[in-house]
């Protein structure tokens, strides 16, 4: 495979309203490298850079007949089944497992999450960036995700519009060849092979198309992965030649809700998808006070079963450890995963008749 020429100006930037306060020099800086970048998007935008994994061999996983049609609005990516919910329960038992289970969470996990207090925590090295474009070091981290904002949600559609094959762990090649259906904005960069922390049992593999500067410029702990140059097919449903990056976390299930997040940033999305599954017209009846932990947290534990509850404490408790093993410290993540995790606490507490 020829390796194709590097784009350095590859990333949209735009003004920010937080330029107008930097110094001087920092000003000028800024906004000229955004303006050059902007300049330059409708030329350079789809082009990747460093086509370091020139050489590798192609490997054809996914075939035409194989592919479902896509429908006429594709799916929004990184969506997860609602669980499931079933009838409250009446009275737990004490010699109940599961009430065991729910009083060793309640137990064994402080009462606020919050970002460790580690000097440092999340914050994004310019190394990184530069990895991914040169153009992006000397820019400020905040300058880069507010620009990343505007097309953001054209980038998720993308990926949605990916079709990802299921694989087992031991036959994830280096590359896989995959179609891609939308293409109004800038091709995935790689394939993210997710599975779990070594040692369980039986991992499961899942694949998802994704862009590395959107992981990049959130997550401090994100590894530099191999640049390649990723050209939009001619038409749709054309192929598109993605390197695969595989990444263990400690809980893939909770990974679809954070790369959503990343993507959208939309306020209370966490919170939401963190809670048992309750329809939005019945959210939209809730007063400010109804909000607030204890007096949601005693509606919750009214609606859902003992079960539901502890399976939606160990997702916050899953998504939590993800946000720790990428390194990620922004603040409205955090802060809706405390909501969550406050309401669900005070839940299994009502349950267990501790409230």
């Amino acid at each position: 495979m020829v390796a194709k020429p590097v784009n350095r100006h590859r990333v949209l930037m735009r003004k920010s309203s937080n330029v107008e306060n930097m110094a001087p020099y920092a000003r000028k800086i800024s906004l000229n490298s955004g303006r050059k970048i902007s300049q330059q998007l409708s030329h350079h935008f789809t082009s990747r850079i460093r086509a370091r994994t020139a050489g590798l061999p192609r490997t054809k996983v996914l075939k035409d007949e194989h592919l479902p049609t896509p429908p006429a609005t594709p799916a929004p990516a990184f969506q997860s089944a609602p669980p499931a919910v079933a009838a409250p329960d009446v009275n737990v038992a004490a010699t109940d497992p599961l009430a065991d289970l729910a009083d060793s969470i309640l137990k064994n996990h402080p009462k606020l999450l919050v970002p460790p207090p580690v000097e440092n925590f999340g914050v994004v090295r310019s190394d990184s960036l530069a990895w991914i474009d040169p153009a992006l070091e000397s820019l400020p981290v905040s300058f880069l995700q507010d620009s990343l904002k505007g097309k953001s949600a054209a980038m998720l559609r993308v990926c949605a519009g990916i079709r990802a094959p299921n694989l087992p762990q031991h036959l994830i090649p280096p590359f896989l060849d995959v179609q891609a259906w939308n293409l109004e904005t800038e091709m995935p960069s790689h394939m993210l092979a997710i599975y779990p922390l070594p040692g369980t049992p039986n991992p499961a593999v899942t694949l998802y198309p994704i862009h590395d500067v959107i992981f990049a410029s959130h997550c401090a702990r994100w590894p530099k992965c191999p640049q390649t140059t990723v050209e939009a097919p001619s038409t749709p449903g054309g192929d598109i030649h993605l390197p695969v990056v595989r990444i263990p976390i400690p809980a893939p299930a909770a990974f679809p809700l954070l790369a959503s997040y990343l993507y959208k940033k939309q306020p209370n999305l966490v919170l939401k998808n963190a809670l048992p599954a309750m329809d939005d017209a019945f959210l939209a009846t809730l007063t400010p006070a109804q909000w607030l932990a204890p007096q949601f947290g005693r509606m919750v534990a009214g609606k859902f079963s003992l079960e539901v509850l502890v399976g939606r404490a160990r997702f916050i408790l899953g998504f939590r450890a993800n946000l720790l093993a990428l390194g990620v410290a922004d603040e409205r993540v955090w802060h809706d995963l405390q909501r969550a995790w406050s309401v669900i606490r005070v839940a299994l507490e009502v349950k267990l008749g501790q409230a």
